[in-house]
């Protein structure tokens, strides 16, 4: 059998070995839906490569590229722009391209005869009205936009409101012409997607376009990946100043609808079709991993909403499921799905379960990310034992490890750079010790084991104030999650080969 260091030199080695050159596919990358406040080495600690809802220009996808992330700027083919209305950006690449001044036509017009706000909403903001993409211009126009977005730096483009009302009436009314007078609005909505992944795919392969769709199975052909948003739980919002008032979170979906949309997308996943749930999730972690779980039992990519602790966030994507290797399986009332070297299962009953459950491959065991307690494989089966309404994601222990460990050096670092002000510019040994530490991990995970406790000696040298010790002042502040920090280096949570012992805010080799 392997030792635990040979494990962890093979894990490095075929994540190394994964950037060699090869065709690209969407299940390589890992997206999230805004930053969620984490700084770009947060982001880069969590391995996520994609990010939407973020600012558009040059400067921003310069420092995320950095860090190998991409940028997808949000851009809508529901919408048009009012340039003249207070707080227009008359600089945007794509909305500047949409502008109504000269093209009045553009605007949809609804059943009264009236020019109509997204989604009807008189509050909504006012540079924004519903289009009518059964006019003359506005496909190319969108097209145009999305390639100013992509020559900015961009990735790619997030397409939300994929939801355009079918019939406009401006002919009816003597207000404009439509270019397909027999066809509806869904039809030139269509060219227009058509159009701007034409556009999009024209500057390599790799350029992403992601679409929020209400309905997902009209829009299969355009993309190379779907959002389902509010899958499992939403913001209960209504009209009002501002667009949208309300911030109460609602559950929108039980589990016998959560397993009917898993079921209806199983052929459009298995071919290669892309999907992302996003959530707007109560503070809960739960939620959190019972959402993440759902989500890959459908073998789906994952995003939550502005929430959801980052700590928690950063932990599921570090477990890197990317592509499932096995169908939706139950046992028990638990529903699970193995991926690479882990598996997901959620517990549908109204009670806790225990339940030996059939696991992955070559596993000789598991972590359990929740608890982060290693679990044993015994005869090819994991004995789980999960709370009612429950997710749980399970994760080879070196994984975990290399994880946690990244972590801890990220959090140091943040840490660092919160501590610079005018009066203190950063500790040159602190950077040193960071790279250091960065090196270790790409070597061995015992070796970032050393790395680590050296960064957190050389933080506590280098900061000034009460002595506290590094724990305590990497839990204090909102840029870094509490409980974390020391948490992430304490023996129980890491296997053998990788301990590390904490005794009051000092770490012990």
């Amino acid at each position: 059998m392997m030792t635990m260091r040979r494990l962890c030199w093979l894990w490095i080695a075929l994540l190394l070995l994964g950037t060699v050159a090869h065709a690209w596919d969407f299940d390589e990358e890992v997206y999230i839906c805004g930053t969620l406040g984490m700084s770009m080495a947060e982001l880069q600690s969590a391995g996520i490569t994609l990010v939407s809802h973020i600012s558009h220009t040059r400067e921003w996808m310069a420092e995320a590229a950095r860090y190998g992330i991409r940028g997808m700027p949000y851009v809508s083919l529901y919408k048009v722009y009012d340039a003249s209305a207070p707080g227009a950006d008359r600089q945007h690449p794509f909305w500047s391209a949409v502008e109504i001044t000269g093209h009045p036509e553009w605007v949809y017009i609804g059943a009264n005869g009236q020019k109509a706000r997204p989604f009807n909403n008189e509050f909504y903001p006012k540079v924004n009205w519903q289009s009518c993409t059964n006019t003359a211009g506005l496909a190319e126009a969108y097209a145009r936009g999305v390639a100013g977005v992509i020559r900015n730096g961009a990735g790619g483009v997030f397409i939300d409101n994929v939801l355009p009302a079918k019939v406009c009436h401006g002919p009816q009314f003597g207000v404009h012409q439509h270019l397909y007078p027999d066809k509806d609005n869904i039809h030139s909505f269509k060219i227009a997607l058509g159009q701007v992944q034409e556009t999009l795919k024209g500057f390599g392969p790799n350029t992403v376009m992601m679409l929020n769709v209400g309905d997902w199975t009209p829009w299969q052909e355009f993309g190379d990946c779907m959002m389902l948003e509010s899958f499992i739980y939403n913001i209960d919002v209504r009209p009002g100043p501002g667009g949208w008032v309300g911030n109460e979170i609602i559950r929108v979906k039980t589990w016998p609808k959560i397993l009917a949309t898993l079921k209806a997308t199983a052929d459009h996943v298995a071919g290669k079709g892309n999907i992302v749930t996003l959530e707007y999730l109560p503070e809960d972690p739960e939620a959190a991993f019972y959402t993440y779980a759902c989500a890959k039992l459908g073998d789906y990519h994952w995003s939550p909403g502005g929430r959801v602790w980052r700590d928690v966030a950063r932990a599921l994507y570090r477990c890197r499921l990317q592509t499932a290797k096995g169908p939706l399986l139950e046992s028990q009332g638990i529903y699970f799905r193995h991926y690479a070297g882990g598996m997901v299962a959620v517990n549908s009953t109204g009670a806790a379960v225990s339940a030996r459950l059939p696991a992955p491959p070559d596993c000789a065991s598991l972590a359990d990310v929740w608890d982060r307690q290693v679990l044993p494989v015994r005869d090819g089966h994991l004995d789980a034992r999960l709370p009612a309404d429950a997710g749980r994601i399970y994760i080879e222990p070196t994984r975990l490890a290399v994880g946690l460990l990244r972590e801890a050096s990220v959090s140091l670092r943040t840490a660092q750079e919160k501590s610079v002000t005018p009066n203190r510019p950063p500790d040159p040994g602190f950077e040193r010790a960071c790279a250091a530490a960065e090196l270790a991990l790409r070597a061995s995970p015992d070796a970032m084991a050393t790395a680590v406790a050296t960064l957190l000696r050389a933080l506590d040298a280098g900061l000034q104030g009460p002595s506290q010790g590094a724990g305590t002042r990497l839990a204090t502040g909102p840029q870094i999650a509490p409980k974390e920090a020391l948490d992430l280096l304490k023996a129980e949570h890491l296997p053998s080969a990788l301990r590390l012992t904490v005794e009051s805010d000092r770490v012990v080799l």
